[in-house]
């Protein structure tokens, strides 16, 4: 089933002694999780079934919006959060279990608006700049000192706002923009790049609450190793075309 890894050390894993169940966190972000109704689907949510396949430990899976994923995530012992940025302010706040994907982030503004006076970052400080309230571009604007940031609860909400002209950018990586626009059934043509947020990388990850138990948080990052060193991570990129780096 997973190549290159010893039948006996799958065995090891898959029949540790742990909690039947922990919690697991996280917003509607496609193509990483996506909330269809009663349906829950994207390429983490295939990540974190194949973890349960490895750990025999079951998800307690609720999606919500981003700032309460992070809240639970950030005060509740043993809770996994999908799809975290892993950033240097965030590196000690929790146990971060391996790496989804790695994509490049783009300022955006709509097609009408001008933007050709915007050269550099730098110039968007004084800006009005639609975020999800608690993602790691919001901390980070804010520590930078932007100063007209509409902070919303949730990307559909910043998407809105860009649209109805009460921001004038919003920061997202080019591959979440498209799919949350299809699903608000906007037209991408309506945007455009206004240029690369280079300090913006997305590099979306795995994490448990920093007070989780140390062997639950070891036993996840194992599993996810034997993710990796199977190509089943590869796999679940091609099948959700993630194949970015």
């Amino acid at each position: 089933m997973y190549k290159g890894i010893t039948y006996g050390l799958f065995c090891l894993l898959c029949h540790a002694s742990f909690a039947a169940t922990i919690k697991v966190v996280a917003e509607h972000l496609p193509p990483y999780q996506i909330k269809n109704n009663d349906r829950i689907d994207g390429f983490a949510i295939d990540v974190l079934n194949e973890l349960t396949l490895i750990t025999g430990i079951k998800s307690d899976l609720e999606i919500v919006p981003w700032a309460r994923a992070y809240h639970i995530a950030s005060t509740e012992k043993n809770t996994l959060i999908l799809s975290i940025s892993r950033t240097d302010t965030r590196e000690k706040f929790f146990h971060w279990i391996g790496t989804l994907s790695n994509e490049p982030v783009f300022v955006w503004a709509l097609t009408e608006t001008p933007t050709q006076h915007i050269l550099s970052f730098s110039q968007l400080k004084n800006e009005p700049i639609a975020v999800s309230q608690e993602s790691y571009i919001e901390q980070s604007l804010t520590y930078q000192h932007f100063t007209k940031l509409e902070r919303l609860a949730s990307s559909e909400q910043y998407i809105g706002m860009l649209f109805k002209k009460r921001a004038k950018f919003i920061i997202s990586t080019e591959t979440a923009l498209r799919l949350q626009l299809n699903t608000l059934d906007l037209s991408y043509d309506k945007v455009k790049k206004v240029l690369k947020a280079d300090s913006f990388t997305e590099n979306l990850s795995l994490a448990f609450n920093l007070q989780s138990d140390a062997e639950l948080v070891k036993r996840y990052q194992e599993a996810y190793a034997i993710l990796q060193a199977s190509g089943k991570i590869t796999e679940l990129k091609t099948k959700w075309h993630l194949d970015l780096e």
